[in-house]
């Protein structure tokens, strides 16, 4: 599936809100406020997010398609593991979920 990607909100952890770029059908499923004003999420951030996996295979390939959706931190409670929804038509489950995690960031290396 292709689709627009469009800046939306992301708040993170620490409260702080960002941009992050997401496909318009994958924002739209899980609820993302469209937003290009705010500050690009930091490299040194990875976002919340949960992995969805399509319950009957692509009748022209037999792959199940695999999608990585953003998530605010409100909303995790809608989506547990196993949950159902629907993205584009197409019947999925929540198969797994990453929460926030940050790197410290690499300082620049000195040449010798």
């Amino acid at each position: 599936m292709r689709g627009q990607s469009r800046w939306y909100r992301y708040t993170s952890g620490d409260g702080n809100d960002y941009r992050v770029k997401v496909l318009d059908y994958l924002a739209e499923a899980v609820g993302l406020e469209l937003n290009d004003s705010l500050p690009n999420l930091p490299k040194t951030i990875t976002p919340r997010s949960f992995w969805v996996q399509a319950t009957n295979p692509n009748p022209e390939t037999g792959i199940k398609s695999r999608y990585k959706l953003i998530v605010q931190v409100s909303d995790l409670p809608k989506f547990g593991t196993h949950t159902l929804m629907e993205i584009k038509g197409i019947q999925v489950i929540v198969t797994s979920y990453r929460g926030e995690s940050r790197r410290l960031a690499q300082k620049p290396r000195r040449k010798h």
